[in-house]
């Protein structure tokens, strides 16, 4: 006799194996008494009328036959220790899709994300002096120069960030001096010019703080340490040309103040930045010189630089690139 063919029926979970299985039971069922009917009515009455245990005995090894000949995914359910294995597997199966948890480590100081990018892009400088130069004429053109680097972003909230950098920036500007030199006895003077361009080249450590005003929008200001990698001249006098090495002369660390604004391109990883960069400390040194009539301090150079940058946060553009 087939286990559960007859009798009640346990009551399981709703599986396609399950309802595979009860409907093919209720056929099998309705099938065994049309087939008990064809008996009765092709066999004999009195036959089979006195022998009540043949007919229930060939209806139950017909119903054996035909539920044994179902497919054997449809008696799963009915076996013992399948609801475990459907279990198991369903667990699997969600494994398989949701993420793995681990554990997370808190970064420290209150930071929530950390990135980094790259930077580089063109500046305008400005030196200034304080030197009084007599009766010449005298005035300062800004020159073009470069900065380059990177920098990384810690993200203390979705608004506030703070920003150190290490860039290479190399700054230029030219100073021109022009006089009246006097002539020959009987002839007219005549306009002498002089041209110094000025080079320094720092390896400088901005630290912004930024608080971001839109998704786009950051406004950023912090102080800057720069340490002096080279200064030279290049004069250039009526028929001759000359160049100085001045780092001697200069000043080796010097500090300033850096304010900006930053604007991200949407859905990529570039973003724009216009910082104005005030140097603070003096560009040479402050040495005693001496001229005929008394002393004097050298005067102060000084200098400030407009900066345009283009940055690139790297895991992005990466993550870009394996899309």
């Amino acid at each position: 006799m087939y286990p559960g063919a007859l009798g009640a029926r346990r009551p399981c979970n709703c599986t396609p194996h399950h309802t595979a299985y009860t409907a093919a039971v209720n056929h099998t069922d309705d099938h065994t008494q049309t087939t008990a009917n064809q008996l009765n009515n092709t066999v004999p009455g009195p036959a089979l009328s006195g022998d009540a245990s043949f007919t229930e005995e060939a209806t139950e090894n017909l119903r054996y036959s035909e539920v044994a000949s179902l497919p054997n995914t449809t008696s799963l359910p009915m076996q013992t220790g399948n609801a475990a294995r459907n279990a198991l597997s369903q667990n699997m199966a969600e494994a398989r899709l949701s993420p793995v948890k681990t554990s997370e480590k808190k970064l420290p100081l209150g930071i929530k994300a950390i990135r980094t990018h790259v930077t580089a892009g063109p500046n305008m400088s400005f030196k200034s002096s304080k030197e009084n130069y007599g009766n010449t004429n005298h005035k300062h053109t800004p020159g073009l120069g470069f900065q380059l680097g990177f920098g990384t972003t810690y993200d203390f909230s979705a608004k506030f960030a703070v920003t150190p950098s290490l860039l290479l920036k190399h700054n230029t500007a030219t100073e021109t001096l022009s006089y009246n030199a006097p002539g020959e006895t009987g002839g007219g003077g005549s306009t002498q010019e002089y041209k110094t361009k000025y080079s320094y080249t720092f390896l400088s450590v901005p630290i912004m703080a930024g608080v971001k005003l839109s998704d786009q929008v950051t406004v950023m200001a912090g102080p800057e340490v720069n340490l002096l990698l080279g200064a030279k001249t290049k004069s250039k006098t009526p028929g001759s040309e000359q160049k100085t090495d001045i780092k001697s002369s200069s000043v080796t660390i010097g500090v300033g103040v850096q304010a900006g604004i930053k604007y991200n391109i949407p859905n990529s990883p570039v973003g724009l930045q216009l910082i104005y960069d005030h140097r603070i400390s003096r560009l040479n040194k402050k040495t005693a010189e001496y001229s005929p009539g008394g002393g004097y301090s050298t005067p102060a150079w000084n200098m400030q630089s407009i900066q345009l940058g283009v940055t690139c946060a790297i895991c992005e553009f990466l993550k870009g690139r394996n899309r």
